[in-house]
Order: C-alpha cells, then sequence, then structure tokens
C-alpha cells in the first residue's frame, strides 16, 4: 500500500514518519477488518467452549465440596479468589464438626475448661492489682476471647510501649477503634487465650506494673 501525503499549506512541514505509519496502521484496520471476521468468530467459539466446560468441572468441585468429599488447599484458594461472599468451605467444615445444638454445647464445655482459667487469671490480677487505684475498669466476659480494659486516658500507648519493652507484646492500643484511632488514647484488648496460664500469670503481671508506671507518668508524679 502506497501513501501520498500533501500539506494543507506551502510553508507547513510534511507528515513525519511515525505520522506515516499511524495512517498505515489505520487504514490496515479497515481494509483487513472483514477477512479477520472469521478468524474472530473461531476464537469466540473457543472461549465459549472452554467456558462451558470449565464450568462444568467447577460444578463438579464445588459439589466435591460441599459432600466433605474434596481436598485440595490450591483450588480452594483460586475459588475463593473468584468468589465474593461467604466463606462456604469453611462454613461447611464448621457445619460437619459442630453436627447440631447438642454436639456443639458439649464441645464448648470443653472449650470453657481451656479458655476458664485463662480468663480468671486475667481477671483475678486486675482486680488484684488495678481495681484499688481506681486506675483502670475493665469488662468481665461471659464468653468471647478477649477483656476490654480501659486504661486512664492518654495511657494505653505508653502502657503497651512500656510493655514491650518488658518483652511482652500485645495487640496494639485502639484495635477496637475504626482505624486503630482511639480518640481517648485508653482502650486496650487483652487477648488470653494462646499463651498457656503460666505465662499468661507473667504477663499479666507485667501489664499491672506497665498500667501503674504510665498512670504515674501522667499524673506527673
Amino acid at each position: 500500500m502506497h501513501l501520498i501525503v500533501y500539506t494543507s499549506g506551502e510553508h507547513k512541514p510534511y507528515l513525519s514518519k511515525q505520522g506515516v505509519i499511524n495512517l498505515r496502521s489505520s487504514f490496515a484496520k479497515d481494509i483487513f477488518a472483514q477477512d479477520l471476521l472469521c478468524v474472530y468468530e473461531k476464537q469466540t467459539g473457543h472461549r465459549g467452549t472452554i467456558r462451558f466446560h470449565g464450568r462444568e468441572i467447577i460444578a463438579e468441585i464445588v459439589g466435591k465440596i460441599n459432600a466433605g468429599a474434596y481436598d485440595n488447599p490450591d483450588m480452594e484458594k483460586l475459588l475463593t479468589a473468584q468468589v465474593i461472599s461467604f466463606d462456604k468451605v469453611n462454613q461447611q467444615r464448621h457445619v460437619l464438626y459442630l453436627q447440631n445444638k447438642a454436639h456443639t454445647l458439649e464441645l464448648m464445655k470443653k472449650h470453657a475448661a481451656i479458655m476458664g482459667p485463662k480468663f480468671r487469671c486475667v481477671v483475678d490480677a486486675l482486680d488484684r492489682e488495678i481495681a484499688p487505684l481506681e486506675i483502670a475498669s475493665w469488662r468481665r466476659p461471659k464468653g468471647g476471647y478477649f477483656v476490654s480494659l480501659n486504661a486512664m486516658p492518654g495511657t494505653a500507648k505508653r502502657t503497651l510501649a512500656l510493655c514491650k519493652e518488658a518483652g511482652v507484646t500485645m495487640t496494639g492500643a485502639g484495635a477496637t477503634f475504626p482505624y486503630g484511632k482511639d480518640p481517648q488514647d485508653s482502650n486496650i484488648r487483652i487477648a488470653p487465650s494462646l499463651p498457656p496460664v503460666e505465662e499468661l500469670e507473667q504477663a499479666i503481671a507485667v501489664l499491672c506494673v506497665c498500667l501503674k508506671m504510665a498512670a504515674l507518668e501522667k499524673l506527673g508524679v
């Protein structure tokens, strides 16, 4: 294909080399568009076939997952990335494990036997060391995984920084607030479920000391 390009004015520059290439490309697309239609139709057909068989394969895998007869972590990750919804695979595991109300209540009794001593360890230490000083308040949970403690306003971050210096790492101050921003700098979330009671006793003792130190600093004592 040959192109002859004229300027629109006597003293205007000719079209650049890149401009000529762009014109050729545009003309070529128009000329060969019809010839490429058959290629596009074949590609569309192949995509349709792949989509149809892929839908069948995915339906079969999902059926096996729902029946509890499929165990492929890689495929579960791929499916999770494709689905915007609840984690149905994990929900299925819960259903199979919990079974029914009676079985669930029995499991919760066993769970309480593990968790109860840990929560009592935390609350007893706070009652003994902090309550008489009235420098913090806390909830006495009847369930769940956390003890919510409200220290003297403006001391939560400092308390946890002191804990970290002493070797005790806890959930960041304000973790229960949107974006972790506690306007009072007061709330501390205690999570006693993981460590054994022996280690928890040491950690809560450190926390109590740090609560006292931060309060003294705040009061300027």
